[in-house]
């Protein structure tokens, strides 16, 4: 309780070399009502922070795409959603901002000390830019499509078609392709990458390495195909013959036949599967499913009868592009020993050996996603489920892994297999 004059108090600190942040509220409060029993801080020290970490800013929308938009029912709008975004050669894509050094601390003698400076990350790998003289800024090489995804950066050719594609003929591309138009009855698109359109499509045939995403929907006729090795979505199907590595996602599905790999999902509170087949490895889920009028419905669940087939072509394929890298990384390790980086960066052969193995151990990942997804989906195939959030009317029959249930119409469960028999839970 007994007050010290703030002059022996600062006099005191002064002896003892304290002169940074120094506290004379709270000394003139010592001076003025005395201490009291608890410590009472009268100088303190600025504690030393890290500097912010290196980051990318992408000069596009690199969320394209990944979240569609739903509307008040829950359906999927597919139409008004930005789903890529092309750049021109010599755009810049992309910045990287460098880590930040630390504010440096300082003790209550004044003596400073450094800051921790923030973590510097990695260039971005990909494909299809350069990076500038500056060594932070990416520019475009090619007119294409921009897409990050997985850590990766890639400018991919893009096709683009304005016009109707019965005027276009049939079309195989290396790359994407885009058809800001219908696809007329009888044309084939072929595409390495993804293809999307924003008409209706008619009883076409399009099969795309990636993605197959229509903005509105088709009617195939029985006639049309849409073959992807990643996923077919759309507005709706009707009767069409979808097949999918991945998943199909639709608003909702009419007299037509399905194959998917993982999942097949009908949005929204009016989505239905209604006649034909469909068959997914792991899961399908509709509000409705079948009709009131006993439409005959055929839904399948379990492992692809390829899937072991599947497993031993990408394992194979592993096996040839190893081969193919360690002959082109000798070749490469050659160049290295035999010329200086000078010579050898505009040797044209260097530079397509360079460019080779950059392809290969990019399939190489690939593969290696491919065969670990394989490999993570057995597993889920011993879960396989089928999903009614609405109804399923008598007229739908079920397989999982082989066992038949024969539907009644019935609300809000799940169904799925247990032993031998079929079971079913309510959600």
């Amino acid at each position: 309780g007994m007050k010290i004059p703030k002059k022996e108090i600062m006099s005191a600190l002064e002896d003892c070399g304290i002169t940074y942040g120094i506290d004379e509220a709270a000394i003139d409060d010592i001076a003025g009502n005395g201490a009291q029993d608890t410590m009472i801080t009268i100088a303190r020290g600025r504690q030393q922070e890290t500097g912010k970490d290196g980051w990318y800013e992408f000069l596009f929308d690199s969320e394209a795409g990944k979240h569609p938009k739903l509307n008040e029912d829950g359906s999927v709008n597919y139409k008004n959603v930005k789903w890529f975004e092309i750049v021109r050669k010599g755009q810049k894509i992309a910045i990287y901002h460098k880590a930040e050094p630390g504010m440096p601390g300082c003790r209550v003698t004044g003596e400073k000390y450094d800051g921790k400076a923030g973590k510097e990350i990695p260039p971005v790998k990909g494909h299809g830019f350069s990076i500038a003289p500056d060594g932070v800024t990416y520019v475009a090489d090619i007119d294409g499509r921009v897409v990050y995804k997985d850590g990766m950066l890639e400018v991919t050719s893009v096709l683009v078609l304005e016009k109707d594609t019965r005027t276009a003929g049939n079309i195989n591309f290396n790359g994407s392709v885009y058809i800001r138009s219908s696809i007329g009855e009888g044309t084939v698109v072929k595409a390495a990458g993804d293809i999307i359109a924003d008409g209706f499509i008619e009883s076409a045939q399009l099969e795309a390495g990636g993605d197959i995403i229509l903005k509105e929907g088709t009617n195939a006729g029985g006639r049309g195909l849409l073959k992807a090795g990643g996923n077919v979505m759309g507005k709706f199907f009707e009767n069409a013959t979808i097949e999918a590595v991945g998943s199909v996602k639709a608003n909702y599905c009419l007299n037509s036949n399905i194959v998917a790999g993982r999942n097949i999902i009908i949005s929204g509170r009016y989505g239905m599967i209604t006649g034909g087949n469909a068959y997914a490895g792991r899961k399908i889920e509709s509000y409705n499913i079948g009709d009131a009028d006993g439409t005959a419905t055929l839904l399948s669940i379990g492992k692809p009868n390829n899937f072991a087939t599947r497993l031993k072509n990408v394992e194979d394929r592993m096996k040839a592009v190893d081969r193919e890298l360690h002959m082109l990384n000798n070749i490469y390790d050659e160049f290295v020993e035999k010329m200086k980086p000078e010579e050898r960066n505009v040797n044209p052969v260097y530079l397509k050996v360079e460019d080779a193995i950059y392809t290969k151990n990019k399939e190489m990942s690939e593969l290696k996603k491919v065969r670990e997804q394989i490999i993570s989906t057995e597993e889920l195939y011993e879960h396989g489920k089928v999903v009614v959030n609405g109804t399923i009317y008598s007229g739908t029959s079920v397989y999982i892994k082989g066992v038949r249930w024969d539907a009644g119409t019935a609300r809000n469960i799940n169904i799925r297999k247990n032993g031998d028999s079929i079971s079913v839970y309510r959600n």
